[in-house]
């Protein structure tokens, strides 16, 4: 259990640095990254880019946009 919250807890620092630095594309970033790593056969590359889209959509979802504008 504690490795999964500190999973989660990671993912989600992650997507706090991509919306630092991508604004609103930053789970596009992410969702291009995954697909970089999908053809590169790279599949565990490839999950955590899409665990890092989709955290970085929460954080967009509960947090004020103004906060990383």
């Amino acid at each position: 259990m504690t490795v999964l919250i500190e999973h989660d807890s990671v993912v989600h620092e992650l997507a706090d640095l991509l919306i630092a630095r991508y604004g609103e594309r930053a789970a596009s970033h992410a969702k291009h990254q995954s697909l970089k790593a999908a053809q590169r056969d790279e599949q565990r590359t490839m999950e955590a880019w899409r665990w890092i889209a989709d955290a970085v959509e929460q954080v967009w979802k509960a947090e004020p946009r103004s906060k990383f504008g």
